[in-house]
């Protein structure tokens, strides 16, 4: 994994680097999946980044500046500066 400037990481928040079916690693971006010929890949976190405890990035999450995502959430792909990561409402 690559942590920006000022990335804050939870209590037990996770960036997991491997897929369970050991397949090469792809990144999610504008609807398509980009190989990227790796089997092992954390996720790349831009600056000033916070992760709410408990959450789990999944292999290959990359997040613009300044993103925030709430507790106890799981999140894959590429999310853009400055959004909001939160539960969908009830």
């Amino acid at each position: 994994s690559i942590l920006g400037n000022k990335v804050n990481l939870g209590a037990g928040s996770k960036l997991a680097n491997f897929r369970l079916d050991h397949g090469v690693i792809a990144i999610c971006f504008n609807g398509e999946k980009i190989p990227t010929g790796r089997r092992k890949l954390g996720a790349i976190l831009g600056d000033g980044t916070q992760i709410g405890c408990n959450s789990v990035a999944n292999p290959g999450v990359i997040t613009g500046k300044n993103v925030q995502c709430y507790p106890c959430l799981n999140f894959t792909g590429f999310i853009p500066e400055d959004s909001i990561i939160m539960p969908p409402a009830a």
